[in-house]
């Protein structure tokens, strides 16, 4: 970023160094016993804000989650094709398509939640750096080599609660401004029908 400097005692990385990457993937469909289970399967309307994203629409089975890779509870997961740059932490061991790519932050490096907020900045990248085509793709190994400042892991653990604490209050707001819109339309509706 033009006019951003990054403090010399930290190092800079790109994610495929500090991270391994996994790309999802989707258990075929033409077998009904993949699904239904117990298993979150993650896809990007599933990265709807949560951080922790542990019950999704679509699950799969024991059977089902054999065919896939399993990401670990605290990998981040980012969308990179179709909508870009949403973002969630995985709240338990489940699976995703192959719309995500999956972060298994190395924890000599990166705090996953320090790794989270990185991600939450991607999107404008990631829509940068998609070709212009149909559908907007980032594919893995272009992923794999975004930059990353990596600062030590006491900052990063108090960037990411200063972050936590700024998401926690925005969402607030959201939820604030949302109950307001409700209450004026609920007496939008009372008025129109001469009940006020």
């Amino acid at each position: 970023d033009a006019g951003m400097t990054t403090p010399t005692h930290w190092s800079k990385s790109t994610l495929g160094q500090v991270a391994e990457i996994i790309t999802g993937s989707t258990p075929t469909t033409t077998r009904p016993d993949y699904f239904g289970g117990k298993i979150p399967f993650v896809t990007p309307p599933d990265l709807d804000g949560r951080t922790l994203v542990s019950t999704t629409a679509t699950t799969l089975t024991e059977i089902g989650a054999e065919q896939v890779r399993l990401i670990p509870e605290n990998s981040v997961m980012v969308s990179c094709i179709g909508t870009l740059g949403k973002v969630g932490m995985a709240g338990c061991t489940l699976a995703t398509n192959q719309q995500i790519n999956s972060l298994i932050f190395d924890p000599n490096y990166v705090v996953p939640k320090f790794g989270f907020h990185f991600c939450r900045t991607l999107k404008p990248l990631l829509e940068h750096m998609a070709p212009a085509t149909t559908v907007a793709i980032v594919n893995k190994s272009r992923f794999s080599g975004i930059e990353i400042a990596v600062p030590p892991l006491d900052e990063q653990l108090r960037i990411a609660d200063i972050l936590d604490k700024a998401n926690e209050v925005r969402m607030k707001q959201l939820k604030a401004v949302q109950v307001a819109v409700e209450a004026l339309e609920a007496l939008t509706r009372l008025a129109l029908n001469g009940d006020l």
